[in-house]
């Protein structure tokens, strides 16, 4: 079995659709992808950056995507697994700032608000 080398960092720049020495066809993007999505949701709870999750979580899902696609797993290091899920787990992180950091939207003009116990509206 042949080995491939990682081509130079940083991780989630490196090709991995597209690079023929992996060898994912074409027709096979959308199986990897939704594998690689199912990996970040079962091995990774917190909304943390790649660089910030747990050494045993990545490990599992390393194992568990080169498993079900044997074509990443001739990458030294695990470079292609790596890559895909820390694009996908920094994409989730990502996701979670913008929408846990953004306030509440303000009621719009002219509707009305809720009164309070012990408030009237005239």
């Amino acid at each position: 079995m042949r080995t491939l080398e990682a081509p130079p960092p940083p991780l989630n720049n490196m090709p991995v659709y597209g690079n023929d020495d992996v060898g994912i066809p074409p027709d096979r993007v959308r199986y990897v992808r939704g594998l690689v999505r199912a990996a970040v949701k079962e091995y990774f709870t917190s909304y943390h950056t790649w660089g910030y999750q747990e050494w045993s979580d990545m490990r599992q899902a390393i194992t568990y995507v080169e498993q079900q696609e044997p074509r990443l797993a001739i990458c030294v290091r695990s470079w292609g697994a790596c890559a895909l899920l820390s694009r996908a787990i920094n994409n989730k992180a990502a996701y979670a700032r913008c929408c846990c950091d953004r306030p509440p939207k303000p009621p719009a003009i002219g509707t009305p608000g809720i009164a309070g116990t012990g408030a009237s509206v005239d």
